[in-house]
């Protein structure tokens, strides 16, 4: 009998278990007859690069922008240090049709038509593959020709340049990275933010790849050059080969990167605001706390905190509710809920249900919105046929705007 009672209330204590904040404001939203939104919601759409070389892709990219109710264009300007707009600094990019003299310009007026905003999308420290080199007409004047030292080297000294493409891929490397505590790259980098600020009429600057690659921690390490090495003796005050020899060195060296990332960041951010105060910086982020900031060092969490970013774009590309809601979790944060921006990953074809929750999901922690990447997954009718577009205007358009009067509701 008693082991009965026992039983009866670890039951009743399981079934009761306290809700975290994110499944709190998912519950309560989820309960609302009447589902509302911000006024200012983020209903955005990441447009890469291939998408922007041709007058009908921009065209389909706008069209269908408006079909989906979305309004705002992050926009790929960026890609591997060749640019999408005539620029004095970087090479523009291969294949863009004759007439297209400036894709940018052209994808920023037809967007000002219909009031969608826009936004400069740049890959910042991922800066070359070998299969692109090898294929890019104007890879002599590419960046990593001219500067092969602003690159990363590996623990055995050998620069990123050197790997093939099979090992990049093979090591869920993207490709060839810049070196965040090189001051003349960074230089470099924000010259170009500028350039891009003064030249068109924008609502903020996108950041992507705004990382260390992604190196499986402790499999490859990078960051041995002088300049790491140079900082992390600041730690720990050793020889070049007491400090390799120490046990505590590894941790070290994270650490360094930890801040190399988010000095990186506010130099932009202070770069940004310089050229123009009201132009936003955002970032796309991963959305996985351990990898953030053991894999990448990518502390945006961080960058909210200390204001060195407006938003953060998450990119939660998951085909799970489980996941998605994992990973809500896990960043959940009411100083910085409503500057998070929930990217979903339409190219792996979720299910309506999860589409679903990831939307409201939004919603209901008070985020300033959603983004789906990609572009051609709305423009190709052969995979738009794919990605449940009835189930994605039904979330899209069910709520009502909170400036129509209304004020949200209130738990008790």
């Amino acid at each position: 009998m008693r082991l009965l009672l026992i039983l009866v209330l670890f039951m009743l204590s399981c079934s009761t278990k306290e809700k975290t904040p994110y499944e709190s404001d998912l519950d309560f939203y989820s309960k609302q007859e009447l589902k509302t939104k911000r006024s200012d919601e983020v209903r955005a759409l990441w447009i890469v690069r291939l998408e922007m070389k041709t007058k009908s892709d921009i065209d389909k990219s706008i069209s269908k922008m408006l079909e989906y109710n979305l309004n705002t264009a992050i926009v790929q300007v960026r890609g591997l240090a060749d640019v999408l707009y005539p620029s004095k600094i970087e090479p523009i990019a291969d294949d863009i049709e004759e007439s297209l003299a400036d894709p940018f310009q052209y994808f920023i007026e037809q967007a000002k038509l219909h009031n969608i905003k826009v936004q400069a999308w740049l890959n910042v420290n991922m800066l070359s593959k070998p299969k692109f080199l090898q294929e890019f007409s104007k890879a002599e004047k590419h960046l990593v020709k001219k500067n092969p030292e602003w690159v990363l080297v590996d623990e055995e000294g050998r620069s990123m340049l050197d790997y093939q493409q099979e090992e990049l891929e093979a090591d869920w490397m993207d490709g060839a990275y810049a070196n965040p505590l090189n001051s003349k790259w960074k230089s470099y980098f924000l010259t170009l933010v500028k350039e891009i600020q003064k030249k068109y009429e924008i609502q903020g600057i996108h950041l992507d790849f705004i990382r260390y690659p992604n190196a499986k921690h402790g499999k490859r390490i990078f960051g041995l050059d002088e300049l790491h090495l140079t900082e992390t003796q600041k730690i720990i005050p050793l020889s070049k080969e007491e400090l390799l020899e120490n046990p505590h060195y590894l941790q070290a060296l994270d650490v360094v990167k930890l801040q190399a990332m988010n000095q990186f960041v506010k130099e932009i951010y202070e770069e940004v605001k310089r050229n123009n105060a009201n132009h936003l910086l955002t970032a796309a982020v991963w959305a996985h706390k351990e990898k953030t900031l053991k894999d990448v060092y990518q502390d945006w969490p961080l960058w909210l905190k200390k204001n060195y970013l407006d938003q953060a774009y998450m990119m939660i590309y998951v085909k799970d509710n489980k996941y998605h809601d994992l990973r809500m979790n896990e960043f959940y944060n009411p100083i910085y809920n409503d500057r998070l921006v929930v990217g979903l990953g339409l190219y792996r074809f979720p299910s309506a249900k999860v589409i679903q929750n990831q939307i409201r999901s939004s919603r209901a922690v008070g985020a300033a919105g959603f983004c789906f990447f990609s572009g051609k997954m709305l423009i190709y009718p052969e995979l738009e046929k794919k990605i449940n577009k009835e189930s994605i205007l039904e979330v899209i358009n069910e709520a009502k705007s909170l400036d129509q009067g209304m004020s949200p509701p209130q738990k008790l």
